[in-house]
């Protein structure tokens, strides 16, 4: 498309205008002027957009829903509500293709409502279906090195709403659930590691710093866990549901709440 448009530039043509004054200066002459015409500019404006048009994949979502896709090492990773994990790669004139698609174990994931989380090796992935899936990288499979949890189907499971989140140098990652629980793995073989029980359902990406993790439910709490251990620091009551992810900054936990109030603890103490 670029060398498209630098032809539709470069080329004279009979819609193409000429300017050339005729005052001279100091003896020499300007130069004569061409600038495209309004009715060349428009084809050009028309073809850039089909270009972009073709070069958009179509991942076939519903348009419900919400997945913000996340981009490492040139390639993007992206989840639909139609339940299937996308990974696209830039390649160049011949534009976006398809670098592998997971649909899940048996039936689909159900739908992806949360941003994936890019390790070293593995992409982490919540679903609805209730699992939280482990995907290679490289072949968007679970292969040798990836894993789904928990172990095997459990009655009434509840869909993952939130986003996981990973600490690379511990190597957990944690994920909340609908189920009230928030619960913790090894990022690289999926082992259990702890649980912890909120009162409500969690929809709360949480937020990891200096081996803290903090999230929101919507029993209008906020909570201070122990990355490794699992247990509780400390939780601070708002007036509404907390489904926001957390900012950790500056020594502070900074989150907004259902009740239209912003709120800022001590990330250590929870002092507000």
């Amino acid at each position: 498309m670029i060398a498209i448009s630098s032809l539709l530039v470069s080329q004279p043509s009979n819609d193409v205008a000429s300017v050339e004054n005729s005052h001279r200066l100091q003896g020499h002459s300007l130069t004569q002027t061409k600038v495209p015409s309004k009715s060349l500019l428009a084809l050009m404006v028309v073809l850039l957009s089909i270009s972009l048009i073709a070069c958009t994949p179509n991942l076939g979502a519903s348009t419900t829903g919400w997945n913000p896709p996340v981009a490492s090492e040139g390639v993007v990773y992206v989840g639909s509500t139609d339940g299937e994990v996308e990974a696209l790669v830039d390649s160049g004139l011949e534009g976006v293709r398809s670098k592998w698609t997971y649909s899940g174990v048996g039936d689909s994931i159900k739908g992806v409502y949360n941003t994936p989380v890019v390790g070293t090796e593995l992409l982490y992935v919540s679903a609805v279906d209730g699992f939280l899936y482990a995907l290679n990288k490289e072949t968007g499979t679970l292969g040798d090195s990836g894993w789904r949890r928990p172990q095997g189907e459990r009655e009434g499971m509840r869909p993952l709403v939130t986003g996981p989140a990973l600490d690379e140098s511990l190597g957990i990652v944690v994920v909340g659930s609908e189920d009230h629980n928030l619960y913790a793995y090894d990022a690289r073989t999926g082992e259990d590691l702890w649980q912890f029980t909120a009162g409500d359902k969690i929809w709360s990406t949480p937020t990891i710093n200096q081996g803290t993790v903090y999230f929101g439910s919507h029993d209008k709490k906020v909570y201070a866990v122990d990355l490794v251990t699992g247990e509780k620091k400390w939780e601070k009551e708002t007036g509404g549901a907390v489904v926001a992810r957390p900012l950790v900054w500056n020594g502070m936990v900074i989150v907004g709440s259902f009740d239209r109030k912003l709120y800022a603890w001590d990330a250590e103490n929870g002092e507000e």
